[in-house]
Parts: structure tokens; sequence; C-alpha cells
């Protein structure tokens, strides 16, 4: 009756009783390890490959995520492929690619490619809050702001358009746009021992003259000076000094730019026009920002032909 209750056989009932009677109640699931197991100073060592690489904080992003980045590899499959490569060059047994990529993803906290930070944070907010609106009413306002913004974004480069043609005709003004490009790691190699070292950061300032078409690099290393305001200052010094030495300094100076901040817009580079007007014969500076997350701008074009160059090495 008991064992019909219970739906258990006499086998369980009896093996539940040699329990009790020796005392052994311990649970010993799980306690010896599966053949299969990875052992743990292999997972150690590859803990120790992936630690090997260089990283680096993303500066748009450190305030909300904690993530690094990785510079040098494309991939965990090129990641594996070096690691396996040393471990042949020591004779040791590497473990499986899918193992390697499990202590990646699991005990670390990294990518391989940097947040795009040229996207516009209003649209980006304004296409969220569009989805979630729940009546017409609002979903018409955040349209309206939405619109808004791009007509703003819109005006800001018909004027960049209108003035680039101004340039072309009148002597007297000279258009620019100036811009900070991604920072250049060197020496620029593809060997293996590069990817486990840090490399010298390389900065380059590029203004494009939009009368003339013409691009200027001023370049320097981390080792000469940072990249802030204050350096951005000097390569337009350097610039319009440059212009003036060849008799090419007109009356009239434009200047388009993106809307960073740190770089370009604050009190530094508006003291720096300020100081040109009173050192230099120009009658007037005028200083254009363009829309964020809408500002590609002419010197982006000449950083376009420098990375293309940079692939053919």
């Amino acid at each position: 009756m008991f064992m019909t209750t219970l739906d258990v056989n006499s086998s369980r009932i009896n093996y539940a009783l040699g329990k009790k009677a020796s005392g052994d109640f311990a649970d010993k699931r799980g306690v010896t390890s599966p053949a299969n197991k990875t052992p743990a100073d292999k997972i150690e060592c590859v803990k120790k490959h992936i630690n090997r690489f260089p990283r680096y904080i993303s500066h748009y992003t450190r305030h909300y995520s904690q993530k690094e980045y990785l510079s040098g590899v494309s991939g965990i499959n090129d990641m594996y492929r070096l690691y396996v490569q040393k471990c042949e060059l020591v004779g040791v047994e590497p473990v499986g690619n899918w193992v390697y990529r499990n202590v990646f993803n699991t005990q670390f906290n990294l990518s391989f490619h940097m947040p795009k930070t040229d996207t516009c944070k209003k649209c980006d907010v304004f296409k969220v809050s569009l989805a979630a609106a729940a009546t017409d009413e609002e979903k018409g306002n955040i349209r309206t702001e939405w619109d808004d913004h791009l007509e703003l974004a819109e005006r800001r480069r018909a004027k960049l358009n209108a003035d680039k043609a101004r340039a072309k005709a009148d002597k007297n003004v000279a258009v620019f746009s100036y811009d900070l490009q991604k920072s250049k790691a060197l020496p620029y190699l593809n060997t293996n021992e590069v990817y486990y070292k840090r490399q010298l950061a390389f900065y380059n300032c590029g203004i494009h003259d939009c009368g003339t078409g013409c691009g200027y690099f001023r370049m320097w290393h981390e080792g000469v000076a940072s990249r802030g305001s204050g350096e951005i200052a000097s390569c337009l010094w350097h610039w319009v000094k440059t212009l003036q030495e060849r008799n090419q300094l007109p009356q009239y100076l434009i200047g388009f730019a993106d809307s960073c901040g740190g770089k370009n817009r604050n009190i530094n580079i508006a003291l720096f026009w300020q100081y040109v007007l009173q050192h230099l014969p120009c009658q007037q500076v005028d200083q254009v920002f363009m829309v964020s997350g809408h500002s590609f701008l002419p010197s982006d074009e000449d950083f376009g032909v420098d990375e293309k160059q940079k692939k053919e090495i």
C-alpha cells in the first residue's frame, strides 16, 4: 500500500534504508570532474593570452559603459590563431576554439570595434521616443521637433555649400573646414608581435581650403603634445601664417567645424580667432559649427584619401 501510494519500488526503499544505516546522506553529484573538462591551468593560460592585447577605453561611452576595446585584431578567430601559434612555439597543446571563445565572452568585457560616434544622438532619441509614443498628439510633437532638428542641419549644410561657391568666386574670402582625424597607431605593421604592444598614438589635424580644394595636414605624436583645443589652435595659426607668407591671406575667413566642445567649440578657439584679428590683416572671422551627427566636412574627404592610401601600403 505504501509503495503504491508513493509510486516507488522496493529497490529505492532498500537504497534509502542502507543510506540511513550508514549515516551517509551527502549529495555526491557533480563531485567527480568530467573527463572532458578543460584543466584550470589551460584556462588561466587563455586568460593571460587575452590580457596581453592592449585595450582602449572609448572617450564617448566611458561614462556609462565599462567595456574596453581591442585594437589591431579583427575578431576572436584572429586572436585564437595567434594563441595557437604561441602554444606551438612553447610546445603546449592549445584548447579548442570554442573554449577560447567561451572564456573571452564570459570572463571579459571586451569588444573589437569602437562604438560609432558620428551618429546623431538627438535623432536616435527621437526615433526611440517616436516608437514608444502612445498617442497621436505625442507622436506629432516628436515629429515636429525632429523635423526642426533636421531642418537646422540642412541649413548649416546649405550655408557650407553656398560659402564654398563664394570662396571660389571671391579671392577676398577663404572658406575652410578643420577637424582632427582618428588617432593612428604607429608603426603600421602586421607582424604578430605588434598585437601585444602598446603603439605610439599619432595625431593629424586636417584643414581643407574649400576655395582651392587643397587639404593640409598638421601631424604630431603623443610624445610632442596632446590633442586638445590648444593644439587645434596651433595648427590653425600655422596655416593662416603660411597664407600670409604667401600673400594669400584674405580679409574674410569662414571656418566650419563639428560641435565637439573639447576641440572646437570652446573659449580657447574663440580667443584664438580674436588674436588672429588683432595680429593679422583680417577684418572678419566667422566660425560655423555643424549640427552634431550631421557634420560631414570636406576635411573628412581628405581623411578618406589618406586611409585609402594607408591600405595600399
